[in-house]
């Protein structure tokens, strides 16, 4: 997902949760970061690295220019 002015993208785990989407990935390019959301016991949860990629948020938001 990728952040825009009047936004829903957070509105959409509900979908994402109920067709069992493992991680979802919120690029934000006001605030220039990548940030995981990992599929925890009830709801997302905020993850320091993708699994599914196999990168840490971090080292995915230092690339950004």
């Amino acid at each position: 997902e990728i952040v825009s002015p009047d936004d829903e993208t957070y509105d959409k785990f509900d979908f994402y949760w109920r067709h069992d989407v493992t991680e979802v990935l919120v690029a934000d390019p006001a605030q220039r970061n990548v940030r995981c959301w990992r599929r925890g016991a009830d709801r997302f949860e905020p993850a320091l690295r993708s699994d599914l990629l196999d990168v840490a948020m971090d080292d995915v938001t230092g690339e950004i220019t």
